[in-house]
C-alpha cells in the first residue's frame, strides 16, 4: 500500500511540475500577447495620426483647390497659363544665364587686357634692346668708316692697286681663253692629220683582207666606230659586225697608227693573238699586211697558235717557257 501511496505521490508531483511548466508557458505567452497588444495599440495610434494628418491634409489640399477654383479658369486653361509661366520662367532662367556670362565677360576682360598689355611692354622691351644694339653696331660701323676716312690716300692707293690687278686678271683670262681656243685647234688639226691617213691604211688594207670595199670611219677620239659598205650603201656599227671582222679591223688599225708614228722613228706594236677568230681564206691576206708593216715597225705577236704564223720568212719565234 505504501509503494502504491509513494508512487502516486510521485505521478502527482510529477503532474504538478508539468502543471507548473505550462503555466510558466502560458504565462510568457500571456506576456507575448501583452507586448504585441501594445506593439498593436501603438500602430492603431500611428495610424489614427496618419488618417488624421491625412485629413489635414486633404482640407489644406480642398482650401487650395477651392482657391484656385475661385479664379474662373478651366482645368485647360489653367493648363495653359502654367504652360505660360514655365516658359516665362525659362525665358527669365536664359536672361539670368546670359547676364552671369556678361557678368563674367565683364571680369574677366581686364584680366585678359592686362595680360595683354604685359605681353605687349615685354615686345616692346625686346624690341628696344634690338634697336639699342642696332644702334651701337651702326655707330661702331660710323666710327669704323670716320677712322677710315682719315687715311683717303691710303684707300686711293689699295683702290687703284685693285684696278690694276683687275686690269691684269682680265688679259691674262683673254690670254688663257686664245691659248684654249688655240690648243683647241691644233688637236683638232692633230686629229683630223691623224685620222685621215690612218683611216685610209686601215680601209686599203680592209679591202685586201676581207676583198670588200669598207669605208671605216672614226670618232674624235681616233678610234673605229663604224664601217660602211659602198656596194649596198649601208652602215654598221663595228660591235654589230662577226667577231672575225671585228679583230680584223682592229689588227688593222694598230698597224696603221703604229706605221703613222714610225715616219721618223721605227715603233714598237706588241700585238695579243691578234687573228685568233680569222678564218684561213683572210689569214694569209692579213699575214701578208703584218709582213709588210714589219719592214717599218718592230712587231712582237704574243700567241698559242705558232701554225698560223710558220711560212712568215722573216719571222723569229721565240718559245715562252712555262
Amino acid at each position: 500500500a505504501r509503494e502504491e501511496l509513494s508512487k502516486k505521490i510521485n505521478e502527482i508531483e510529477e503532474e504538478i511540475e508539468n502543471i507548473k511548466t505550462k503555466k510558466r508557458g502560458v504565462e510568457k505567452e500571456l506576456e507575448d500577447w501583452k507586448q504585441n497588444e501594445e506593439g498593436v495599440r501603438g500602430k492603431i495610434r500611428e495610424l489614427e495620426k496618419d488618417i488624421h494628418g491625412n485629413s489635414e491634409r486633404m482640407k489644406e489640399i480642398k482650401n487650395v483647390l477651392d482657391d484656385l477654383q475661385k479664379d474662373g479658369l478651366s482645368f485647360e486653361g489653367r493648363g495653359k497659363k502654367l504652360n505660360e509661366i514655365s516658359l516665362e520662367l525659362d525665358k527669365k532662367e536664359r536672361a539670368l544665364e546670359g547676364y552671369k556670362d556678361e557678368v563674367e565677360e565683364i571680369e574677366e576682360k581686364p584680366i585678359r587686357d592686362l595680360k595683354e598689355c604685359e605681353s605687349r611692354v615685354e615686345r616692346l622691351q625686346e624690341d628696344i634692346h634690338k634697336l639699342e644694339n642696332g644702334i651701337a653696331e651702326a655707330n661702331g660701323r660710323l666710327n669704323a668708316i670716320l677712322a677710315n676716312l682719315k687715311d683717303t690716300n691710303k684707300i686711293e692707293e689699295e683702290l687703284e692697286f685693285l684696278r690694276d690687278r683687275e686690269q691684269r686678271l682680265e688679259t691674262e683670262a683673254y690670254a688663257v681663253e686664245l691659248l684654249s681656243d688655240l690648243m683647241h685647234f691644233y688637236r683638232s688639226e692633230a686629229i683630223r692629220n691623224l685620222t685621215e691617213p690612218v683611216q685610209k691604211m686601215v680601209t686599203e688594207d680592209l679591202k685586201r683582207v676581207v676583198g670588200t670595199k669598207y669605208a671605216v670611219k672614226f670618232d674624235e677620239g681616233v678610234k673605229p666606230v663604224s664601217v660602211g659598205v659602198s656596194k649596198y650603201k649601208t652602215e654598221a656599227l663595228i660591235d654589230d659586225l662577226s667577231f672575225g671582222t671585228e679583230e680584223q679591223i682592229w689588227y688593222l688599225f694598230r698597224l696603221a697608227l703604229g706605221r703613222l708614228l714610225s715616219s721618223e722613228e721605227r715603233q714598237l706594236v706588241v700585238l695579243d693573238d691578234p687573228l685568233a677568230n680569222t678564218d684561213p681564206s683572210r689569214l694569209h691576206r692579213a699575214l701578208q699586211i703584218l709582213e709588210e708593216a714589219a719592214k717599218k715597225l718592230q712587231i712582237i705577236v704574243v700567241t698559242c697558235d705558232v701554225d698560223k704564223y710558220n711560212w712568215l720568212p722573216t719571222a723569229n719565234f721565240v718559245p715562252l717557257e712555262s
